[in-house]
């Protein structure tokens, strides 16, 4: 069976049974952030994934900053899917059933492969995620009633993408 790929605006497409298929890019993973919005486009105002992943990456050890900053990479080319709608979400390819985790997962280790990170979002980076998400909730992201007066402003799209990039760039800068 042929597999599918997704369209990528500024590089190869890419294949998410088989992903290592072709390279990707840090602009294309900025891109496809910085338009994804999250929670599924249910939030009051446009809060995009590399807005969600920049802070992520601030609220980690420097070790685990690129991991937190490419947590949500494969998001490029999956969306941000609610977490209601992924359970129990699968497709099927070449005669197997894939979750939606498998598929995230698989996109996520060629992510790790290609920036020379070590396979598995580490747990440092899933509870920042997790506590990036409540901080999400309780600022009225979502809602739209505060419990606190530090409300997440939201940058758009182009600024996010900026941001993302730079933020890459300085987590991945070797002194000479």
């Amino acid at each position: 069976m042929k597999d599918i790929s997704l369209f990528t605006i500024n590089g190869p497409d890419l294949y998410p049974f088989t992903p290592e298929r072709e390279p990707i890019t840090i602009e294309t993973i900025a891109l496809g952030l910085s338009n994804t919005c999250r929670y599924g486009g249910q939030v009051r105002h446009f809060y995009s994934v590399a807005q969600h992943s920049v802070i992520v990456s601030e609220m980690v050890s420097p070790e685990f900053a690129l991991w937190g900053l490419l947590h949500d990479a494969a998001e490029t080319w999956i969306g941000d899917i609610p977490a209601p709608l992924r359970d129990g979400m699968c497709w099927q390819f070449d005669g197997v059933l894939y979750s939606i985790d498998a598929v995230e997962s698989r996109i996520l280790d060629h992510v790790a492969d290609t920036f020379g990170l070590e396979p598995g979002i580490p747990r440092e980076v899933h509870e920042a995620d997790m506590e990036m998400r409540i901080h999400e909730q309780l600022s009225g992201m979502i809602s739209g009633v505060a419990s606190h007066n530090d409300g997440i402003l939201p940058w758009r799209p182009g600024v996010a993408h900026d941001i993302f990039l730079n933020r890459f760039e300085n987590l991945t800068k070797t002194e000479t």
